[in-house]
């Protein structure tokens, strides 16, 4: 059984030999190596994971992660349409979204309970700097 090379062709157009549809779902190839995966799905799947953990530094660091996370996951499901990247890198790249989407949501939400806690400390003590503006039982 022949198989053609369909590197750079993209997924949904027509085989250049045969002129059959070209699917992401077909026979698997053996070639005897293991299929690569994308770098670009591969570090957003990182970075996602790392977005997560980091969220509870502050947020920042979980926002920043995440969105990289988001983009390169983007520009990896890019490469596999065009044809630049391995089908069997999908999979890494949804997962770095995911996992990116999930991280900047806990750091902004971090980030929110960082700013409300700042706020509620520092007017408490400006409060109690001001002398309250109560009355108290233990004194004048």
């Amino acid at each position: 059984m022949w198989v053609a090379d369909l590197r750079g062709v993209a997924i949904g157009s027509v085989c250049p030999e045969c002129g059959s549809p070209v699917n992401q779902i077909g026979p698997p190839v053996y070639s005897g190596v293991p299929p690569q995966t994308s770098g670009k799905a591969i570090a957003s799947m990182v970075l996602g994971i790392v977005s997560i953990v980091t969220c509870m530094f502050y947020g920042l660091p979980g926002i920043v992660c995440g969105t990289i996370a988001v983009v390169l996951a983007r520009k990896a499901e890019v490469a596999i349409q065009v044809g630049e990247a391995p089908v069997t890198s999908r999979g890494m790249a949804k997962a770095g979204r995911v996992c990116g989407w999930v991280g900047i949501s806990l750091g902004i939400v971090y980030l929110l309970l960082v700013v409300a806690y700042f706020v509620l400390f520092f007017g408490i003590l400006a409060a109690a700097a001001s002398g309250g503006g109560g009355s108290s039982p233990f004194g004048p």
